[in-house]
């Protein structure tokens, strides 16, 4: 499958319901099929990879926390209809 055709179907497919880490591995997927000319080249790719691995690792984090939060924000709606909550 070439670059070009992982691309137009990236982009073809962005109308359906996606997380962050439907977009992080196709980029991945995309970055992976690139093939470089040059050393430099070589090396922007090989960087790509890095930095996509790390995004990869903080949206995971960011994840967490924000499921975290959420409870977090049940459990206080929770206690403030059962009026557990005091004021002051």
């Amino acid at each position: 499958m070439s670059v070009e055709k992982s691309w137009k179907d990236f982009l073809n497919n962005q109308n359906v319901e996606k997380d962050i880490f439907d977009y992080i591995g196709s980029l991945q997927e995309f970055v992976g099929q690139m093939r470089p000319k040059t050393f430099g080249e070589k090396q922007q790719i090989e960087t790509a990879k890095e930095y996509l691995k790390e995004v990869r690792k903080l949206a995971k984090r960011l994840e967490t926390k924000n499921d975290l939060l959420e409870a977090k924000i049940n459990i206080l709606e929770h206690n403030l209809s059962d009026g557990e909550i005091l004021d002051g």
